[in-house]
């Protein structure tokens, strides 16, 4: 047995360690017991110590071993590695890394990826990139068609059916978990895109946009959670449409009753934010205010001054069609995007929300 003895001078502690939750501390060897131990420069390796009746020694491998000097702490809780510094001058390094605490659980997976999804916030970018894909390039997949069954066709925009916007969150995958809870056989978006990152038939970066895609539609799921938490109501999906951007619908249930009584100017019923995506970077963006009259509000901005005045020589006609559906419109109001300056009183209120939803975003 090869008996590597340290020469005989205090064990220094290095002040920097390797990483925040480890010590390192240095050893002065003879250079022929360096070269004899068979490591490179710069080479890290684990090892053991072991407490011995007459000291404790560093045990390499069971034909090699090094004494150590009383300074060196007891490894019992540690992890330890050692590292060559020098095979010419003889020095050597010991690396030690607290060990796991057994009675400390680590974060589960699914409690991180719980984590992520509350801080992430709700964005719908991997979905609506994923149905566009999808919907406007017509290059659909077998495994893709099943998401044709979710979108509008253009017969939808002639003869316009509200139940179809009912229908189109009912199958969002904002109530999947609760299809599954009640054993209720319901296909939606969320169960098609699980079925579709189970296939073996897909590419490794399909599989990671429709993963991303899931997440925006658990993160959706989880606000509306934490409103109805807070007695709230607030809905947000997206309805995709053949041929064209998924269109974004943000359904938020105003103050209540009490409420609007004491503020009946600023109170409303019902919000509803609508984002029409007509590329990749230009949105029209509509907010529908219902008051407790069922008397609508409506706020249009535009991108662009080419839209904003074909916007306002329509104004006119979209007022009589409000009517004719038994809405009555208290104000109607189009801006152009950077130039928008929400003045009336549901705005007003809302100030940060509509900044957020109306105007910055882009």
């Amino acid at each position: 047995m090869i008996i590597t003895d340290v020469i005989a001078q205090p064990v220094k502690s290095i002040a920097q360690s390797v990483e925040p939750t480890q010590s390192v501390y240095s050893l002065r060897l003879n250079p022929p017991d360096a070269r004899s131990l068979g490591l490179r420069e710069g080479q890290v390796v684990n090892a053991l110590i072991e407490n011995r009746a007459d000291g404790n020694v560093l045990l390499l491998n069971k034909n090699l071993l090094i004494r150590l000097p009383n300074q060196v702490p007891n490894p019992g809780t540690l992890n330890i590695k050692i590292r060559m510094d020098s095979i010419t001058n003889g020095v050597l390094s010991l690396i030690f890394g607290k060990k796991a605490d057994p009675a400390e659980k680590l974060p589960s997976t699914e409690a991180l990826r719980l984590a992520r999804l509350l801080t992430r916030g709700v964005k719908f970018d991997s979905l609506q990139r994923l149905l566009n894909l999808n919907l406007f390039n017509g290059g659909v997949g077998e495994e893709t068609k099943q998401l044709l069954s979710f979108a509008l066709r253009d017969s939808w925009f002639k003869a316009f059916n509200y139940k179809d916007i009912e229908l189109s969150l009912r199958a969002s995958g904002l109530f999947h978990e609760q299809s599954v809870r009640d054993s209720r056989s319901q296909p939606n978006l969320k169960s098609v895109l699980l079925r579709l990152l189970r296939s073996v038939r897909l590419e490794r970066p399909e599989l990671f946009s429709i993963a991303s895609a899931i997440e925006d539609l658990e993160s959706s799921q989880i606000e509306s959670l934490a409103q109805q938490l807070n007695r709230n109501t607030q809905y947000q999906w997206l309805i995709p449409v053949l041929g064209d951007w998924p269109i974004e619908i943000q359904l938020t249930e105003g103050d209540s009753q009490d409420d609007q009584e004491d503020n009946a100017d600023s109170g409303y019923a019902w919000k509803i934010l609508i984002k029409i995506k007509l590329n990749e970077d230009e949105t029209i963006d509509l907010s529908a205010v219902f008051n407790s009259s069922e008397v609508l509000s409506l706020y249009v901005v535009m991108p662009n001054q080419g839209l904003l005045e074909m916007a306002n020589t329509r104004k006119n006609w979209l007022s009589d069609e409000l009517e004719k559906q038994g809405i009555r419109v208290d104000e109607l109001k189009i801006f152009r995007k950077e130039d928008a300056r929400l003045n009336d009183r549901y705005s007003k209120e809302n100030q940060i929300e509509v900044e957020k939803r109306l105007i910055a975003d882009a």
